[in-house]
């Protein structure tokens, strides 16, 4: 009976543990935590992803935050829905970048953000861009008002104007954030005024080739502003002549005028490399140093004077194509315009002769004057953009009476040219007004850019297109051989390659078209274009016409019994046009004999 009854208890015992253990699990499970969702810690050694078992892991080495930019100068201020949050401002470490929402939220942002300085690895993208999810819809509710623009040059319909760190404006200067680091740095300033003005710096800006320059320097914020072709300069003459030190007085005005990657450039650059450069310091002045000889930089000078970025695909985004507005300053020892004559840089491009003296003294100066612009440069951007803001109603006025006095409109180029110097003459007039403020001594603006205006207009290479043309194929022609029939005569004939090139038979001169073609390769000219001009200056004859009734400007006559297509010429229109005298009439030959 007690067995039965000790049985009983410890099956009693055994119900009842059994109870206290289901009830103890069951308070564990209800006390277990629920899976939590993933959170991220900033702390001043990184950025902390916590999954939802808790575990950490390190995704930035550096104290990471962001802060949301509400004012974007690149747009106007009516937009309002694009005006606010476009640009958000990382502080990782000590580095400060300006992101978009596609840098942050994207893998390849990432990795951009990596190579700009961010310590962090590609394989935690994806918890990256969570992070700065998370961080851009904590910004947006607080978002700090701050000025960012991507490139500097004229912003909000032209009321502004952003350079280096600042933007400005007629209701004053303020600092602004600009994207473009590398655009900040050239036109920045260092040192002062003061220390620019060494008596070095000073007695080489007393020559004209100098003063031309800084003109043309300071162009770039007037010709931005009115809506002009952007200026373009070429400095010439002979080596160690003083033209790169030039040069570089002239980008010292408004920034870093030394080193490889500041205002001043290598002129062998690639057009690619032009544009991109180009866009980054929209507005401003660039120097490309050091032309060479032969080299065909027609298309650059078109280019950079178009100020319109090249379309790379046939769609209609090329309408979209990013432009941009400079001034620009070539140097070379040979004149770039003899090896540039084709019509995209006749009157594109202002020839400036450099008359600066080659002296011991003038070596010893530039020496000097290197030293004080690599530590003095930057000071004079500001005064002459406060005056444009001072004035901008008033400098539109005085441009349109300067562009009337040095247009000469009898010249197919003149007005193309006078619009362009008086643009430089406009500037020369603020930053005369501004060394005068200074202590500097002043020149006459307007008699250096009539003498400007004069040497282009009347230059070789400033001669209108269809007249230069004609003088190079006249010249070209001039100097093929005659042939001699079997007693040693000259004939009407003249080879070119050993082929009839053309004749004369004393009122017209007949050119063969295949030969004219040959020449006007050479020498970067276009034919279509200029027999057509020839045609219209009554130069040429030919009365045929194409089955479909179009006008033509050759014919086939038959030279030596050969038909040859030909582009015939009134000897007596083209001797009046090219101004020959008697001893230089067409077919006076005879001294070859």
């Amino acid at each position: 009976m007690f067995s039965g009854h000790h049985d009983s208890m410890i099956i009693e015992n055994k119900k009842a543990e059994s109870k206290a253990w289901k009830s103890t699990t069951k308070q564990i499970k209800q006390e277990k935590p629920e899976k939590r969702a993933p959170a991220y810690l900033i702390t001043p050694l990184g950025v902390i992803y916590i999954n939802e078992k808790g575990e950490e892991k390190t995704i930035i080495r550096a104290k990471t935050e962001i802060t949301g930019i509400s004012d974007n100068l690149d747009i106007d201020p009516e937009d309002t829905d694009k005006n606010r949050y476009t640009h958000y401002r990382v502080q990782t470490g000590n580095n400060v970048l300006f992101m978009s929402h596609g840098d942050l939220l994207t893998r390849a942002g990432v990795i951009k953000m990596i190579n700009a300085g961010m310590m962090s690895a590609e394989g935690d993208a994806r918890l990256i861009n969570g992070f700065f999810l998370r961080s851009i819809e904590a910004a947006f509710k607080k978002c700090e008002m701050l000025a960012v623009c991507s490139r500097p040059g004229w912003k909000r319909n032209k009321s502004i104007f952003v350079s280096g760190n600042k933007a400005y404006s007629p209701e004053g200067n303020t600092e602004v954030n600009l994207l473009d680091k590398h655009s900040q740095e050239m036109y920045d300033k260092a040192g002062s005024l003061e220390g620019w003005k060494h008596i070095s710096l000073l007695k080489w800006l007393d020559y004209d080739t100098a003063r031309i320059c800084c003109y043309i320097a300071m162009s770039g914020f007037l010709s931005s502003y009115l809506g002009l072709p952007n200026i373009l300069g070429s400095i010439t003459g002979r080596t160690t002549g003083g033209k790169t030190t030039t040069a570089k007085i002239a980008g010292s005005l408004i920034g870093r005028a030394y080193g490889g990657e500041y205002i001043v450039r290598s002129a062998n650059i690639t057009l690619t490399a032009a544009e991109k450069l180009s866009i980054s310091v929209n507005g401003h002045f660039l120097v490309l140093d050091e032309t060479k000889t032969n080299k065909d930089y027609e298309p650059i000078i078109y280019l950079l004077a178009n100020g319109r970025a090249r379309g790379r695909a046939p769609n209609s985004e090329l309408e979209k194509a990013e432009g941009f507005t400079a001034s620009y300053l070539f140097t070379g020892e040979s004149d770039l315009l003899k090896d540039t004559v084709a019509q995209g840089a006749n009157g594109r491009l202002i020839a400036i002769v450099n008359r600066i003296p080659k002296s011991n003294e003038n070596a010893e100066l530039a020496k000097d004057i290197e030293e004080v612009i690599q530590n003095h440069y930057g000071h004079l951007k500001e005064p002459f953009l406060n005056k444009v803001m001072q004035d901008k109603e008033g400098l539109q006025k005085r441009y349109r009476e300067l562009s009337k006095e040095f247009r000469d409109e009898k010249r197919d180029i003149g007005s193309r040219v006078g619009d362009i110097i008086a643009c430089i003459c406009l500037s020369g007039e603020i930053l005369e007004g501004i060394f005068k403020e200074n202590g500097i001594p002043t020149k006459d603006h307007k008699a250096l850019c009539t003498e400007l205006m004069r040497e282009n207009i009347t230059s070789d290479q400033k001669k209108e297109y269809w007249l230069r043309g004609l003088e190079i194929v006249y010249n070209e022609v001039s100097t093929w051989k005659p042939e001699r029939d079997k007693d040693g005569n000259i004939k009407e004939i003249s080879l070119y390659k050993n082929k009839i090139g053309c004749k004369t038979d004393g009122k017209y001169l007949y050119i063969a078209e295949a030969a004219l073609k040959d020449v006007c390769e050479n020498n970067n000219l276009d034919k279509t274009e200029l027999i057509k001009v020839w045609k219209e200056k009554s130069l040429t004859i030919c009365s045929e016409t194409s089955k479909e009734g179009k006008e033509r400007y050759t014919k086939t006559v038959r030279l030596e019994s050969k038909p040859i297509r030909c582009v015939i010429f009134d000897i007596d229109a083209l001797e009046k046009e090219l101004e020959l005298t008697e001893a230089n009439r067409w077919g006076d030959l005879e001294s070859e004999k």
